[in-house]
């Protein structure tokens, strides 16, 4: 059981990226019932690491089907009774076992190598989807204002601990078929005591980029809120 145990590992931590995508929805659907206004959602780091991820993704399958193609190859049915136990490392370490008796170095050789190379193809598979589902997510959740306060960068925030805001300039963008019009939003957000007195500011800056046809309401909800504009 001692090497097999990998699988669990693996499917406990495989875990993660299904709850992500769980309360991702749910948090989408509680934004679509209260939010006042949705952000437009640009091309940012997140997108971009989690398409990197998938990038890893994809070459660590590729590299995995290469080498479990070989040994299937190999052992075919004349070894295994099921393609399942090219996953048993018991298994695996028999059959290198027998080919070294065998006096057939190659087959050992390969058997070895499959072997040793299995858990971290399918350990490092796990990880590129863990990471690249987790970063898309973060990426494309949309930046909202609610009636009590922002949801920004995956944190909600009330309105005492927005600072400012100024606009910044329009913009348009081209997607598809559309033009895509929108205006920068800069919120000055309070930081606290620590991060204050670690970064030397009481406050730090993100951007929000709202639909230009949302801008008056934005700017109505803020002032509303009687946040300065700077």
């Amino acid at each position: 059981m001692g090497e097999n145990k990998i699988y669990i590992i693996n499917l406990a931590f495989g875990l993660i990226p299904v709850y992500a995508i769980l309360n991702f929805l749910l948090k989408e659907k509680k934004k679509r019932e209260e939010a006042i206004l949705q952000a437009y959602i640009h091309v940012n780091s997140n997108i971009i690491f989690g398409i990197m991820w998938f990038v890893f993704f994809f070459i660590w399958i590729w590299l995995f089907i290469d080498s479990f193609r070989d040994v299937s190859f190999l052992l075919k049915e004349k070894y295994t009774n099921n393609v399942f136990q090219l996953f048993d490392f018991q298994y695996l370490r028999k059959m290198n076992s027998y080919f070294q008796n065998k006096d057939l170095f190659m087959e050992s050789i390969e058997i070895s190598f499959y072997r040793s190379s299995l858990a971290k193809h399918i350990t490092w598979i796990n990880i590129s989807v863990g990471n690249g589902v987790i970063n898309i997510l973060r990426g494309i959740q949309k930046n909202t204002i609610w009636e009590n306060g922002l949801f920004i960068d995956n944190k909600f925030l009330k309105w005492k601990e927005i600072d400012g805001y100024e606009w910044g300039e329009h913009k348009e963008k081209k997607w598809l078929n559309r033009t895509i019009n929108y205006d920068e939003l800069y919120i000055r957000i309070k930081n606290g005591k620590l991060d204050a007195k670690i970064l030397n500011e009481d406050a730090k800056q993100v951007t929000l980029h709202i639909k230009h046809r949302d801008k008056d309401l934005a700017d109505g909800i803020l002032k509303n809120e009687n946040i300065l504009n700077e």
